[in-house]
This record gives structure tokens, C-alpha cells and sequence, in this order.
């Protein structure tokens, strides 16, 4: 038999019943039209195939139901993108059984290319489709490379990690055909869309029992941002309110996994222990105290650089903290006690060395805070070569054996600051009643706290050479209203 006495012989077959017939050229599906094209093919060997018509021109032949339903969705997608509000008047075509003399029939993409130059008033030109999940979102220019485009993409997904792994949630693919001239973009400009979304703005009417924060869960973004558009500078928001909303809209996401080494610090505890041989207010560190460190692996989703999810790989501790130990002193402070005048005796002018006559405050003057020595190495306001090159802030008191030997509170007051002071190392202020305040810089050990009241005569430290220091001394200083006044004026 003959591929026309074939076709002839299918077209009787239909016209023997009338309602078959009528229901072949103009309701049966497309899955019953290929049923029974592969009926008469089967029995007459002979090619059939789907003619399309469009607008009442032959278009194109196709050889199944489902590259007609194919081509159908991508006209369906090109006439619904977001990038193209002109061509909404595109159709499906029709189709009818025909013998096909060859068997070389079109492909989806050719017949959705076809329809469109059918029915489009606009420019054509070739150019390549970039469609998620089946979704027309952009058309590059035909001199760009698609697939260069997505590796670069999923490479700077990979956050820096060259390890990392990204890929598409969607299925992201490449089309050759005709689309608009107006339509097609750059690279660059198609990445910006693709990596950074499609930006929009919409108004929200506040509803009732409505916050921020919930408006913000709803489109996908922050309170900040929303009151940032609003010009808001509180978080209340009133029924009825009208906020602008900016919108961003991701027509494709990219997931990244990576793993990723988090290092914590384990802090290390302090113990301290009672130390009867030292008084009151003293401290010594016996072990300096370490953190240890805690290593966690974890593999981290990202989608579209924004983390999703966080799982445990490993967990380790690298090392162990140190305890660090501290010793203070419990032993009470002997103040000795001035003797009367009836008590006191002569100086033993035979003594090797005298000690200093002078323990309170005499006529309203400070106490000298050294008793071991009243040698000054370098006066206020002096400039001393190459260590100290603006004025001296106070005086400096050493001597030969100065090292340890005790500083006194130079009057009554209270610690306005016991530490460590930068270039003055152990450092000292006592404010006074008057609004003087006096300095102690350079010391060893400290005696006093912060906040403690402390009478003229006190022991307050020991001299040393912390800091910015060239030996042992003590560096002190007399401040009245802000300003550091000469100390030998006033002891």
C-alpha cells in the first residue's frame, strides 16, 4: 500500500463514523491523535506527524504530542515573563494528522521561535533564553557564552572556599532562538539579575494586631530595612498605616555547602588562695592563667550567600584550659602610732642612719611619700635628652637600696584608682578632701584598692620600676583642678 493510499485509507476510517470524525479534527486529545497515528502506522508502516497552523499558516510539523505540548509551554512561559509584557497575545497553534513523506520534523524550540515571529509586531533576533524550571527570566545576547555566565555564578558562590560545592536549586538552562531585540542584555547585566534578584517596591496596608516584625516574616525581609524605607524612627506601627515594601525577588537560587572550622576559646578559672604572710590588700598571681581552645567542624548550607542550615561534623578540644592562681594577703596592717611628746626621745645622733622625722602632714603640707630617701633624680618640668622629651608631670624620688622600700599615702583620702596605668605601670591616685589629687607611678606591689580610704602615712606600695621606667623610683605627681602642679611646693 501506497503512503497515500495509507492516508487516504486513515481519513476513511474516521469519515465512516461521522461523531469520530468530528471529534479527530476538532476535541480528541493529543494523547488520542498519537494513539492512533501509531495505530495506522503500525499497520500500514507509513510516517504521521502533527501539522501546526498558526493564524492559518503552516507553520511547522512536529512527530508528537509531546513536543507540541513542550513548544505549547515555552510560548506559554516566553508570553508570561516578567521581561516581556507585549506579547500576551500569543496562542497556542493547531495542529491536524498528516503523512509526513520524510521524517525530519521540527523541534519545541523552533516551534515556539516560529509562533513568535508569527505574531510579534517587534524586532527579532537570535539570542539565548535563560529559563528556570522551564521559566523564560532573561535572554542574553547571542555573543555571550550561557554556560561561561553559570560557572561564574556558582564559582563566586563558593564564598572564597575553593573546596566549597554550588550548584542551582532550579533548573537552570540555556535556549537558542528568536527573542525581542529589546529583550536582550549583557552579561553583566544578566548575572546582576541572576546573583542580586529583581528589585521592587509594593504597599502594605497595616492590618490589625500587625508589627513590624511580623510585616518583615511575611515579604521576606527586616524591620531595619522597612523602617529605613518608611523613614521610621520607632518600631510601633498604628492599623491603618501605609508602608512602602521593598520587594527581592530571586528567579534563581544557589545553594552552597561547605565545611567550615569554628575555633572557640575555652576561658580558664581563677582560683585564689589565702596567703597569711602578706597583709591586707595584697595580691600575687602564682600561675597566669591560659584558655583553652575547642575545635567544631561543621558543613554550612548557603542560599544565595545567606546561611540556611548548620550541621555538626566533629567536635574536639584542642586544649585544656589553665587555672590561673592568685595569692592575697590576710594579715592585718600594723599602723604605728605617733608617740607623745612625752614619749619621744632624742635622736641618737651615733646612728648610721636616721629615720625620716617627718610621718604626717606639717603647717597643711603633704606628706613626703618616700621616708627611705628625699633624693629627687629629675625635677618637675624638666626635659631629660632623649628619654623624656616634654616637661617632667612630676618628680622623681630613688636612691641607692630604694628597691621594695615602702610608699606612703602623702595624706588622708581615698584610692580614686589602683592598677596598672599605661606607661606608668603599677599606678596609683589618692583624691583628697581638699580636691587635690595625689599620683604614685612606678611601683612594685600594690597594697591599696580602688575605692579604700587611706589616711596620711599609710603604706600604699613599694617602689619599682614597671612601666616606662629606666630604674627603681617612685614618679610622683600633685594635681589641683586637672592640672599637674609642682609636688616640691607642697611637701
Amino acid at each position: 500500500m501506497s503512503k497515500r493510499e495509507s492516508f487516504n485509507l486513515f481519513n476513511i476510517l474516521l469519515k465512516k463514523n461521522k461523531s469520530l470524525y468530528k471529534m479527530a479534527c476538532n476535541v480528541i486529545t493529543i494523547p488520542s491523535i498519537s494513539l492512533l497515528m501509531m495505530t495506522v502506522s503500525y499497520w500500514n508502516n507509513q510516517n504521521y506527524g502533527l501539522a501546526l497552523t498558526y493564524n492559518g499558516k503552516e507553520i511547522a510539523t512536529v512527530d508528537s504530542e509531546e513536543t507540541y505540548e513542550k513548544a505549547n509551554q515555552m510560548i506559554k512561559s516566553y508570553a508570561s515573563s516578567a521581561n516581556n509584557g507585549k506579547s500576551s497575545n500569543l496562542h497556542s497553534p493547531e495542529y491536524k494528522v498528516k503523512l509526513l513523506d520524510e521524517p525530519a520534523c521540527s523541534s519545541a524550540h523552533e516551534v515556539k521561535d516560529k509562533v513568535i515571529a508569527e505574531s510579534s509586531e517587534e524586532k527579532m533576533a537570535e539570542a539565548s533564553g535563560i529559563y528556570s524550571d522551564g521559566k523564560l527570566i532573561a535572554v542574553l545576547d547571542n555573543s555571550e557564552d550561557p554556560q561561561s555566565l553559570f560557572d561564574s555564578i556558582l564559582e563566586e558562590s563558593k564564598l572564597g572556599d575553593e573546596n566549597a560545592q554550588a550548584s542551582f536549586v532550579e533548573n537552570v538552562e540555556s535556549v537558542s532562538g528568536l527573542y525581542p531585540e529589546d529583550e536582550i542584555k549583557s552579561s553583566s547585566d544578566v548575572k546582576d539579575m541572576l546573583v542580586n534578584g529583581i528589585h521592587s517596591q509594593t504597599q502594605h496596608c497595616v492590618g490589625q494586631g500587625e508589627s513590624l516584625e511580623s510585616i518583615a516574616d511575611e515579604f521576606s525581609t527586616t524591620a531595619d530595612e522597612i523602617k529605613k524605607s518608611n523613614g521610621l524612627d520607632e518600631e510601633d506601627v498604628s492599623e491603618g498605616d501605609k508602608l512602602i515594601i521593598d520587594i527581592t525577588e530571586f528567579p534563581v537560587h544557589v545553594k552552597t555547602e561547605k565545611v567550615e572550622e569554628v575555633k572557640d576559646d575555652i576561658p580558664f578559672q581563677t582560683v585564689r588562695e589565702p596567703d597569711a604572710s602578706q597583709e591586707e590588700g595584697w595580691e600575687g598571681v602564682t600561675q597566669q592563667g591560659q584558655n583553652g581552645e575547642h575545635i567544631t567542624v561543621v558543613k554550612v548550607t548557603y542560599v544565595n550567600k545567606s546561611e540556611t542550615e548548620r550541621t555538626e561534623i566533629s567536635s574536639e578540644t584542642v586544649s585544656e584550659p589553665v587555672e590561673q592562681h592568685i595569692r592575697y594577703g590576710t594579715k592585718k596592717k600594723v599602723v604605728a602610732q605617733p608617740k607623745s611628746s612625752a614619749e619621744a626621745k632624742p635622736a641618737d645622733k651615733s646612728s648610721k642612719k636616721a629615720e625620716p622625722n617627718v610621718q604626717k602632714p606639717q603647717n597643711g603640707k603633704l606628706l613626703w611619700p618616700v621616708p627611705f630617701t628625699h633624693n629627687i633624680t629629675s625635677k618637675f618640668g624638666a626635659i631629660d635628652g632623649a628619654f623624656r622629651s616634654k616637661p617632667h608631670s612630676g618628680i622623681d624620688i630613688s636612691a641607692a637600696g630604694i628597691h621594695g622600700n615602702d610608699i606612703l599615702a602623702a595624706a588622708d583620702g581615698v584610692v580614686k584608682f589602683a592598677g596598672t596605668a599605661n606607661g606608668y605601670g603599677n599606678f596609683i591616685e589618692i583624691a583628697h578632701p581638699n580636691g587635690m589629687v595625689t599620683a604614685y607611678g612606678h611601683c612594685e606591689s600594690l597594697y591599696v584598692k580602688t575605692g579604700q580610704t587611706v589616711k596620711a602615712g599609710d603604706r600604699i606600695a613599694s617602689v619599682g620600676t614597671t612601666g616606662n621606667s629606666t630604674g627603681y623610683h617612685l614618679h610622683f605627681e600633685v594635681i589641683i583642678d586637672g592640672k599637674r602642679r609642682n609636688p616640691s611646693d607642697y611637701v
